[in-house]
């Protein structure tokens, strides 16, 4: 018993083979003339491909002659319909066999119904109803011949269905696939500061995957689970760890205490500290201040604080976070990065000295923006903890081990705050402060740079000017003691505080 394989030329996809199993071992030119019989007939039964097997078959009388087998199931006996019905149910079977797809970075699975998966020779019961019944009397003596030696097996051939490939590769697979490339970081571990590897990007060639998955299920798949390597670009961080593994010097660091914040306050600074830390800037990278803190709502963790605007202490969202801006302003001066903007605050604020701080405002567009200068990559360390709040930049140390930085801050001039009263409804005796007392002045910035314990440079780095804010009171003058109540007045009139209390204090009042 041996098989022998005949390639019918019939103008498919995928070359149909005859499998022959014959009884008995022909003579050469017995089965070559059987074969060519077999083949003869097959040729003639081509036609263009209809919408299914069973429309292809309609009208067909008779049964298939024995010995027919097509994709290895045995046909013999079976009228047109019958036969194309049972290819048509193995079509629904062979659907839904899994393909696992290989995109590079991930799997993923479909059906090969999924993918398109159709019949390309559903001409092949037309051709199996043919064999031994068709052609003249010589040629369907030499095919039954044939089929008496053994089986005649007409291989199924696969096709994709273009439309319903490319949605799934267009949409899925392209969804699970396409990726920027993620580049290597830093990241604060117990053990210190690590770089963290990058991630190649992907982009699908849907076109290319296309033709491979038309390729696949047409030719090398034989149905079954199957796995197939699709077409996709990559493409390489632009960074590269060497870059980050030599980041691991303090550049610049700076603390501040917010200890007696309100609980509010204090969420805020933890709020926003937490969206800067972890920031890593390549050379020549900027970090704006107010695009990564920014919005000021609720739903972007905020709450409600008291805050500088136009001289006067308000309540608003975020109220708090400029002591985190000039905190990181503070260690960006001393690591030397360069400040491209920086605005100071319209009133002095009690955790730094004049001229130290940096104000953000997102109505105003108030920012603080730096950039990275060195030739490495500098890593932002934020962290509020405590009541401390501290910011600390790494990055590749260049600078001498005996040169020293240092910020000075002058005050060139002060103004004095004063006063400010108005009357109130309360009761005769009753003052409530409303806005507390500000001092003005003008102050410089300087930097001061020592080599070897000796002055080698002073430079101004900027000028301030806070606006002094007047202390203002609501004074009570309702009651039915006049004369109190007019001297009181008086003195709100003439802003004097220190006047209304020893007249409040000479009546039992204060």
């Amino acid at each position: 018993m041996f098989l022998l394989a005949v390639v019918l030329a019939v103008g498919i996809p995928l070359t149909m083979r005859l499998a022959i199993g014959p009884k008995e071992r022909p003579s050469s030119s017995t089965q070559e003339s059987s074969e060519t019989a077999v083949r003869e007939v097959v040729q003639e039964q081509r036609s263009e491909e209809p919408e299914s097997m069973t429309e292809s078959v309609e009208g067909l009388a008779g049964t298939i002659h024995t010995g027919v087998r097509i994709g290895g199931m045995d046909v013999s006996g079976m009228t047109a319909m019958e036969a194309a019905q049972a290819l048509e149910r193995k079509l629904l079977e062979t659907k839904g066999y899994l393909i696992s797809l290989n995109l590079g970075h991930v799997m993923v699975s479909v059906t090969a119904g999924d993918l398109g998966l159709e019949w390309s020779n559903s001409e092949v019961v037309q051709q199996a109803m043919a064999l031994g019944q068709s052609g003249n009397m010589i040629q369907r003596y030499k095919t039954r011949k044939q089929l008496d030696q053994g089986p005649v097996n007409l291989r199924l051939s696969f096709d994709v269905e273009e439309e319903k490939a490319r949605a799934l590769l267009e949409g899925r697979c392209a969804s699970a696939c396409n990726r920027d490339p993620v580049e290597p970081t830093l990241k604060m571990t117990d053990s210190g500061l690590t770089a963290v590897e990058g991630a190649l990007g992907y982009t699908l060639d849907v076109e290319q995957s296309l033709e491979k998955v038309r390729n696949y299920l047409g030719g090398t798949w034989a149905g079954g689970a199957g796995s197939l390597e699709l077409a996709y670009a990559t493409k390489e961080p632009t960074h590269k760890m060497e870059e980050l593994q030599a980041v691991k010097d303090v550049m610049g660091q700076a603390s501040t205490d917010y200890s007696s914040s309100s609980s509010a306050r204090r969420t805020n600074i933890a709020t926003a500290a937490e969206k800067i830390n972890g920031v890593v800037l390549y050379p020549g990278d900027s970090f704006s201040t107010l695009e990564a803190i920014t919005p000021f709502t609720e739903e972007n963790g905020y709450e409600m604080a008291n805050s500088y605007a136009n001289g006067e202490v308000v309540e608003s969202f975020g109220g708090g976070i400029c002591q985190v801006s000039t905190t990181l302003y503070l260690a960006v001066l001393r690591a030397e990065l360069e400040v491209t903007q920086r605005y100071n605050h319209s009133m002095l604020v009690n955790y730094v000295k004049p001229s130290m701080d940096a104000a953000i405002a997102e109505n105003s567009g108030k920012d603080f923006i730096f950039s990275n200068n060195t030739d490495y990559p500098v890593y932002i360390h934020l962290a509020a903890w405590n009541g401390a709040l501290r910011a600390v930049i790494y990055g590749s140390e260049y600078r001498a081990s005996d040169r020293k930085v240092e910020y000075v801050s002058e005050t060139l001039s002060t103004e004095e705050a004063g006063a400010r009263l108005k009357s109130s409804d309360a009761p005769l005796g009753t003052i409530n402060q409303t806005q507390s007392a500000h001092e003005g002045c003008s102050a410089e910035l300087y930097k001061v740079v020592t080599e070897g314990g000796k002055e080698v440079s002073r430079e101004r780095v900027n000028s301030s000017v806070y606006a002094k804010t007047d202390a203002e009171y609501e004074v009570g003058t309702s009651g039915n003691n006049v004369d109190i109540i007019t001297q009181v007045k008086g003195a709100i009139a003439r802003n004097d505080i220190q006047e209304v209390r020893r007249i409040l204090r000479a009546n039992g009042l204060g």
